[in-house]
């Protein structure tokens, strides 16, 4: 919860009561944010994964796809 307080504090994300739960909605701010955040991460990613080829790509992919799910 400290990092979803400090989004909060920072005017990018609300909570709202939704019957006993609360949900997150980003701001206009926080969503201005996530539209100019969004395309730099997928170009860095982009860009440290063009050493792979199509097939390692896809290998790595599943092997991190195992991985995430051995650990839950």
């Amino acid at each position: 919860t400290h990092l979803v307080d400090l989004l909060e504090r920072r005017g990018l994300v609300e909570r709202r009561p939704e019957g006993r739960a609360k949900r997150l909605y980003l701001t206009p701010e926080g969503r201005e944010l996530f539209e100019e955040v969004v395309p730099a991460h997928e170009d860095f990613v982009a860009e440290r994964f063009s050493v792979l080829s199509d097939e390692e790509q896809a290998l790595l992919h599943n092997l991190l796809r195992k991985l995430d799910r051995g650990l839950r």
